[in-house]
């Protein structure tokens, strides 16, 4: 065995891989107790050709019961069409807060900021407890917040919807990224984030705003945001997926004391830089494996679940600081042990 080859992690980008190339599953939840948006159908026939031209197999559902962790470990991300009132159960809510933590992701259209107004934890996922407060009704232009966001970077500065726009009980923008706001104005001048993003209890959120209509499902502007938010929270942008490195990314292990070794069952990984560092795997289908977390400046294992029979995994890695204030990312291939 060559000692210099065991666990030394290729220094080639994960160009190759593709955002579809997996073919993973969306579960699209449209439980609604108390109102039910007649735009919903509509939703449906959105995400499902968004499905077919993004490599992603929808799959419906109202009914509780699909809210489990057996059945969630399915889904790479989870959209909440238009749901409703009180929606999960409290084994539901166990499920989907660990599905969450796991690593999972969520992208809520319209009403989903109408229900669940009970769990704290929820108001956390939607952003500073963002809960429905009042609505307007118009035909508004949507100001892009965002250029360099993996959601935004490819959509227009201003996206303009007939649309109804939500208040909100607490402003989200202190806990979120805001993408776009809306300009009610000259009726109304007050801050109305109308679509963001952030990560949250291990996972990724994204919401927006519009989608009470049946035409806006067929916008082109609203089609690529939606198709964009749920790629980027089932973790197959191109960033997240190497396709296309952010502006401080480099290719793994390069200039920095970064060490990873192949262990039987997972990874043994260093890295100098002070700072608590998150941790991405992918097997090279590009299904996630592992979402984790470990410390700068010391040794730590990271186990992967049937880890000693993967391939090629794809890593990545962010946060911490190399001293000059930039947030450090990595990607790229872990050899398996010769």
């Amino acid at each position: 065995m060559n000692p210099l080859r065991k666990g030394l992690l290729a220094l080639a980008l994960c160009a190759a891989v593709d955002a579809g190339a997996a073919g993973y599953r969306v579960l699209v939840y449209t439980k609604a107790v108390g109102f039910v948006h007649a735009s919903t159908p509509a939703g449906i026939q959105c995400l499902q050709e968004l499905g077919g031209l993004n490599g992603f197999t929808v799959d419906i559902s109202q009914d509780t019961a699909a809210i489990t962790p057996a059945n969630l470990a399915k889904y790479a991300a989870v959209v909440f069409l238009n749901t409703y009132g009180t929606v999960f159960g409290s084994r539901q809510e166990q499920a989907f807060q660990g599905y969450l933590q796991g690593g999972g992701g969520w992208v809520g259209v319209h009403a989903a900021v109408n229900c669940e107004t009970g769990w704290a934890w929820f108001g956390g996922l939607l952003g500073n407890g963002a809960w429905r407060n009042g609505e307007r009704f118009g035909n508004f232009p949507n100001i892009r917040e965002s250029k360099s966001h993996a959601i935004v970077r490819d959509l227009p500065d201003t996206l303009t919807f007939n649309e109804e726009y939500y208040g909100y009980k607490t402003n989200p923008r202190t806990a979120v990224d805001v993408l776009y706001r809306a300009d009610e104005s000259p009726a109304d001048k007050t801050d109305h984030p109308s679509a963001w993003a952030h990560e949250y209890a291990g996972g990724r959120a994204a919401f927006m705003v519009w989608g009470h209509y049946d035409a806006t499902y067929l916008d082109p502007g609203f089609r690529k945001f939606l198709a964009n938010a749920i790629l980027w929270a089932a973790h197959r942008d191109a960033v997240a997926m190497g396709k296309t490195p952010s502006p401080s990314s480099f290719p793994i292990g390069t200039g920095t004391g970064l060490s990873i070794s192949r262990q039987t069952d997972g990874l043994r990984i260093y890295l100098p830089l002070a700072g608590t560092h998150s941790l991405r795997l992918w097997n090279e289908a590009g299904k996630l494996l592992l979402v984790a977390s470990f410390q700068g400046g010391r040794a730590t294992d990271i186990r992967i679940p049937d880890g000693g029979s993967l391939g090629v995994i794809l890593a990545r890695i962010d946060g911490g600081s190399d001293g000059s204030g930039r947030e450090t990312a990595f990607q790229g291939r872990i050899l398996p042990p010769l």
